[in-house]
């Protein structure tokens, strides 16, 4: 009932977050949709203004012609008018100068300064006054003398008329001034509004980003073009890597299973990792052990191979483990039996137990091959070899695959996929077959390839799933992979 309860809630829940994300799409398009007919209103709006102010202008314009044609008919009145006007503001600016000399003369005398004691300065100042008064007689006279003229102009026909083309023409430009305000408003309001400047930014940016999507959809083809072509081609004929030439022996294997069991002869030992320990016998003694090799302890941290469990025969008889994953879904298991005189080259994340023949110790050699080309592009500088006589049991994601390999008949595998050789092989990259296959990120560029002598490799039938989960994910397992395969792990 709980479980039929958390799904119908599970359900729920997912349907309402859909729901808000509708709403929430839709809300913001109706958003969107209302600032832009705004914005269109308001344009034409201003635009209506612009008309109206335009032709207003044009019609204070005319006005201001008619005007300019009645004034000339009545030219000797608008001349004396405009002389009357002349001496009147030059009598007034006269009497500024004088105001000004009399507030200078008044600011030179201190107030302990009387008539008796300094009547210099006294003097200077009513000289001032008075001819400041003066002056101000003879501005009135000119205002008198100006009005006077004014109103002989405005008392014709003429003149009425002129006063009124002119008062109707200021009308009309004091309107097409208060409509191009209005106007230079709205269209600051508009360049303020949030839509607005969102879009002025798309197309502020919009070329970068064009060119970089350009750059992120033709550069990886150009890229991988060069490599596929020209790279890839001349680094394939480069000599192969070959750990140990001299190693003989045939080495068998069986079919991986879901569950194998192992059997252990007198004086046998098995190390196995905890977690591929199904069964045992009682009268076995299990014992820790801390490492499955001191001489490389890096090395089997990295790989997972710590904290094993050592099984020993000590009975006269033969006995049975079974060996079988426990955490892995897809996981199975298979033996690998490396004769004496034999050695393989094993990739430690996909070793799970080893075998030894009457208490032997296991014998792992490092090889480095810094120097081959080979190396630099499957990114491969150490090589873990394990010499026999030893049973290794090899895991694999829905098992492995054996690949037999003669000197006439050479053989490809994916480099992902292959999980350990034998050390007599010739071992290098070639480069994949299929160019659409690698352009479209399904293959790799190089694919290993085994030749040289009698021998095997061994493939994992395919790749875990969670190797493919999560962008975030890949990246930081890219880079973990990356690093264990530069040291053989």
């Amino acid at each position: 009932m709980s479980i039929i309860l958390s799904k119908v809630l599970k359900w729920v829940w997912g349907k309402i977050v859909l729901l808000v994300l509708i709403v929430i799409i839709l809300a913001t398009a109706a958003w969107i949709k209302s600032e832009m007919r705004s914005i269109d209103q308001k344009k034409d709006d201003t635009a209506k203004m612009t008309r109206q102010a335009e032709s207003l202008i044009s019609e204070a314009a005319d006005y201001e012609a008619q005007m300019q044609r009645v004034l000339d008919e009545i030219s000797i009145l608008v001349s004396k008018l405009d002389a009357a006007g002349a001496v009147r503001q030059a009598a007034w600016e006269k009497v500024a100068e004088a105001e000004a000399e009399v507030a200078r003369a008044k600011a030179d005398l201190r107030w302990y300064e009387t008539r008796w004691t300094h009547p210099a300065k006294h003097a200077r100042v009513k000289l001032a006054e008075t001819k400041s008064a003066g002056l101000r007689e003879l501005a009135k006279a000119a205002d008198k003398a100006w009005s006077e003229a004014k109103s002989e102009v405005e008392s014709t026909k003429a003149g009425k008329e002129a006063i009124k083309l002119q008062n109707s023409a200021g009308a009309k430009r004091h309107e097409a001034a208060r409509l191009r305000e209005r106007s230079e408003a709205i269209l600051a309001s508009i360049s303020q509004s949030l839509v607005v400047r969102t879009l002025g930014y798309v197309k502020q940016v919009f070329p970068v980003a064009a060119w970089t999507l350009a750059g992120i959809i033709f550069a990886p083809v150009l890229i991988r073009s060069t490599l596929y072509f020209a790279v890839a081609p001349w680094i394939t004929r480069a000599k192969p890597v070959r750990i140990l030439p001299e190693s003989r022996g045939h080495i068998e294997t069986s079919a991986a299973a879901v569950s194998v069991p192992v059997p252990l002869s007198p004086g046998d030992e098995l190390i196995v990792h905890p977690d591929f320990l199904q069964a045992a016998g009682t009268t076995e003694p299990k014992h820790s052990r801390l490492l499955l090799s001191w001489k490389m302890p890096l090395t089997s941290l990295a790989a997972g191979l710590y904290m094993l469990v050592s099984i020993r025969n000590r009975g006269t008889g033969e006995t049975r483990v079974t060996v079988s994953p426990k955490t892995e879904l897809f996981g199975m298991v298979g033996e690998v039996n490396i004769p004496e005189g034999a050695a393989m080259v094993v990739y430690p994340r996909s070793l799970v137990g080893m075998v030894l023949r009457e208490g032997r110790k296991p014998r792992i050699t490092r090889h480095w091959r810094i120097r081959s080309l080979h190396s630099w592009i499957t990114f491969q500088f150490r090589f873990l070899v394990i010499h026999g006589e030893a049973k290794l049991l090899i895991k694999g994601c829905r098992g492995f695959r054996t690949e037999n390999v003669t000197p006439d008949k050479p053989r490809m595998q994916d480099q992902e996929a292959t999980l350990g050789f034998s050390a007599n092989l010739e071992y290098s990259g070639v480069r994949c077959e299929t160019f659409l296959s690698y352009l479209r990120g399904v293959e790799e560029l190089f694919n290993d390839r085994f030749s040289g002598a009698d021998g095997i490799f061994l493939a994992e039938e395919s790749q875990h799933f969670e190797h493919k989960a999560g962008t975030f994910r890949r990246g930081l397992e890219g880079l973990t992979d990356g690093f264990l395969k530069a040291f053989g792990i």
